[in-house]
Order: structure tokens, then sequence, then C-alpha cells
């Protein structure tokens, strides 16, 4: 399984599970495709196909819960870009949701996205404990104990204007970035009808690798933003310098942002290397410290 073939697939499937129509309110399905089909790395949803492939488990489960992380992150990007989040133009390439429909449309398409997830989690062939946790976990990592805590996190560092303590920053990306690719893996073992309890290392140790994984991309982020370009990015780039934003660059320099990049690999790496088919997931984290975009 590689990430380049099987965002293809991902693709496919959310295209399908996204051809709605309906002319009274097509703008709104028009919106949500918009930003859901953008290009994308789709390393989310990957997440969830490659922990269940790699425990046994099958696609007819695996994908609904996939497509339901991608849904969720597309909404909270569509929503950390309106003119109240971060207020920015540019997103995987293209001019962001607000700016090509508008701004009421945009928060209509992003909450549309965040509730249609949970339906699309709800199809997934799965035993009626499995389903119930997945639905449970898709609540708690992508809510106020998790996505949207880190989201306040920052949202109040910018309203303050004050530099962010080490310690709350690293809670802030473990919060903002970090738990939806720890729900992903989470759903990864549920599709393999994994077990929270009897099989909670496996949990234990697959959320540690997610932990480590979102501090490395966001860390890599950071540096991306005040190293490449725009065109590279897909986004703006040097914005979060421009805003005053709290970064582990403007935290830690640049050195010391990919000093603390290199550590994160070598977690993640660390927190998998009792599983033999985890080869997938160790590629993936060395492929994001390498990352251009």
């Amino acid at each position: 399984m590689n990430l380049s073939t099987t965002a293809t697939r991902i693709d496919d499937a959310l295209r399908r599970a996204l051809a709605h129509k309906d002319e009274d309110y097509q703008r709104l399905w028009n919106a949500m495709n918009y930003s859901a089909l953008a290009p994308g790395k789709r390393i989310r949803p990957f997440l969830t196909l490659a922990v269940s492939d790699m425990l046994g488990g099958n696609e007819e489960a695996s994908m609904p819960l996939a497509l339901a992380v991608e849904c969720l992150h597309v909404s909270s990007l569509i929503h950390d870009d309106l003119p109240c989040m971060d207020n920015d133009t540019m997103r995987r390439g293209q001019p962001t949701c607000h700016v090509q429909f508008d701004e009421e449309t945009a928060l209509l398409a992003g909450d549309a996205l965040m509730i249609f997830a949970f339906e699309i989690a709800a199809s997934a062939k799965l035993p009626s404990g499995s389903l119930v946790e997945s639905l449970r976990s898709l609540s708690v990592y992508a809510g106020v104990r998790g996505m949207m805590g880190g989201q306040m996190i920052d949202l109040q560092s910018e309203r303050l204007q004050t530099e962010l303590p080490l310690k709350t920053l690293y809670k802030l990306q473990s919060l903002k970035t970090g738990c939806l690719l720890k729900l992903a893996v989470r759903l990864g073992c549920l599709a393999a009808q994994k077990s929270p309890v009897s099989d909670a290392e496996l949990y234990i140790a697959l959320e540690s690798y997610a932990e480590a994984l979102g501090l490395l991309f966001q860390i890599t982020d950071d540096i991306l933003d005040v190293t490449a370009t725009s065109k590279e990015l897909g986004k703006s780039a040097g914005k979060d310098v421009r805003d005053g934003k709290a970064t582990f660059v403007s935290a830690l320099g640049l050195d010391g942002a990919k000093a603390a990049a290199s550590r994160q690999l070598a977690i993640a790496k660390q927190s998998i290397t009792c599983y033999d088919s985890a080869n997938v997931l160790t590629s993936l984290a060395e492929g994001i410290l390498d990352r251009r975009k």
C-alpha cells in the first residue's frame, strides 16, 4: 500500500459519497465537493486504511471511516480559512471556499461536512460495538477535548498577542493537528475489529505514533512556512510570520525546529518498531519530514 495510489481510491470514494443533486440547495453540495475534492495529500484517511490493512481488516469496513476522517479534516480547513479565523485566500492550490463561493456558504459547507462525516461512518460494515465506538471516537477526537480545543488555544494566543510557552505550543498542536491523526489510526484499529480493551497495547503504540506524526507534520509545516514558496505549498507562504502566530520556528528558531522534527520522527518510528508489518507507517513518517508542500 502506498500513499499516491491509495489517495486516488480515496478520491474516487469521496467523489461517489458526495455525488448528490438537489436543485434547491445545490450550491451547498457544490461547495462541499469543491473543498473536499481539492488536491490533498489524504494522509489521515490513508492512515485509517493502512492501519486496518496492517491488522487484517478489509476496505468495506475501513473506507467509510477513512472518508469520515477526511470530511472532518476538510471541515476544519474551511473553517480555519474563514475571515473570522485565519482569513486565508488560498488552500490546496486554489481559492479558499469562502473566496470561491461566499462566507455564508463556506460556513455551511464546513458544518455540513462535519456532520456528513458521521453519516458516512455509520455506513461502515462493522459489528454494532465497533461502530458505536467509532462514532464516539469521531466526537471525542474532533470535539472540544480534541481538535476544537486546540483551535481555541490557537485563537486565544492570537487575541492575547503573547508568546505561548513551549509546553502550551506542544499541547496546542497535539490537539489541533495530532488528534485527527490519532483518530485515524484508532478508526483503523476499529475497522479491523481490534478491541480498545483487549488490544490496549496496540492502541497505545499506534496513538503514540500518531501523536509524534502530528507534531512532526506541524513542525515541518512551520518550517515550510518560512522556507517554501506559496506555489510549492498550495497556500499562502509566510502568513504565520506576518500574523504573529506561535510556531515552532518562532519558539525554537529554524535549526531548533529542524532538530525537533527529527526527534519526533525518531519517536514515531520507535513507537511501532515491534510491528513487523508497520513499514508503510514508517515510510509515511519519513516522507513527512522530507516533504516540500
